[in-house]
């Protein structure tokens, strides 16, 4: 990315651009279609070479036309995408966390998405591609944050096919919260088998509609599974759009797994800074959403109150001492 710093008036500009550009695409490509058809009609009308240059020079015309419309496109999109984050993202961010740092194309790599345990790759081959990665620190409570893809290949097939999309948060806690387990709702959990741990329920019969609960120790589990954490996850998921699957097409995709003094939560389609294209809106509206998004995952700390003013020195990982977006920075990276 250039060093150029946007303001609101930029972003909206960008916007406008991207959306003529954009529309400027799809026109090309009905003009392309329009070309082959002419041409194919001129060549009954003008007959022998002349003919034949006609419709080459209509369809270079257009070809011409095509790549610069795409390669417009892509330049203004680029810019949109860093005005965006920079104007909107990184002062939201700065709102929710003590520090943070924010780098946009980098995220988990496959090694720590696979290390979760959810994906047998005995089964099959997996690819990840992530993206908005974000670190901070809240209440003394370490988080890391990235939009998520995970795709698998099956032993007898080529291609790879989607199983996840949509976002990963973690936490880690200055202390031990439980043994390893994970609550799945039941759309995700048609996707995975956990044979090494007991499947439990719970008093509260809706929480037992909506989750799978698995545990390798149930008095563990119990300990974290209080009525505020119960009634949190409930309404967390409220934010995860229904799936489509034929067994529960009414479902979302969301997992929770703690191990040790991690917790991580999956969100099936949903992209935590997702950037708006289509139509008019307020971007300051679009900052408060971001804000109050945080918000709903960071009550968490609260809720399991087991947060520190700081992070033990030992545990922590160096990194740049500087963003970007010349925010507060979070020196830290989960083992």
């Amino acid at each position: 990315m250039d060093d150029v710093k946007y303001g609101i008036s930029d972003l909206e500009k960008l916007h406008k651009k991207l959306k003529l550009f954009t529309n400027l695409t799809g026109v090309s490509f009905i003009a392309l279609f329009a070309a082959l058809w002419i041409g194919s009609l001129s060549t009954l009308v003008i007959k022998g070479m002349a003919g034949s240059i006609f419709v080459c020079m209509l369809l270079v015309a257009v070809g011409i036309e095509i790549i610069y419309v795409t390669r417009n496109q892509k330049k203004i999109r680029l810019a949109y995408e860093k005005a965006y984050k920079e104007v909107l993202v990184a002062p939201a961010l700065a709102k929710s966390f003590q520090n943070y740092t924010y780098r946009p194309e980098e995220g988990f790599s496959k090694n720590e998405i696979m290390g979760l345990g959810l994906w047998d790759e005995t089964k099959g081959s997996y690819k990840v591609s992530a993206e908005d990665f974000l670190t901070g620190t809240y209440k003394g409570v370490y988080y890391e944050q990235c939009d998520l893809t995970v795709y698998v290949r099956a032993k007898n097939d080529n291609n790879y096919r989607s199983t996840f999309y949509g976002c990963i948060s973690k936490f880690r806690f200055e202390k031990k919260i439980t043994g390893r387990l994970i609550i799945m709702s039941y759309g995700m959990g048609l996707n995975y088998v956990f044979n090494d741990l007991d499947d439990i329920k719970t008093e509260n019969q809706e929480f037992n509609r909506k989750f799978n609960i698995y545990a390798d120790d149930g008095h563990d589990a119990f300990y974290v599974l209080t009525p505020h954490f119960m009634e949190y996850l409930l309404n967390l998921y409220k934010t995860v759009p229904v799936g489509t699957t034929t067994t529960y097409p009414l479902s979302g995709d969301m997992a929770v797994i703690f191990n040790g003094n991690i917790m991580t939560i999956l969100r099936g389609r949903v992209r935590m800074f997702e950037l708006p294209v289509g139509k008019d809106f307020d971007y300051f509206k679009i900052q408060q959403d971001i804000i109050s998004d945080m918000d709903k995952l960071l009550g968490v700390v609260d809720i399991l109150n087991i947060g520190r003013e700081e992070l033990p020195k030992e545990e922590a990982v160096e990194t740049e001492n500087k963003t970007e977006h010349n925010g507060a920075v979070a020196k830290f990276r989960l083992k």
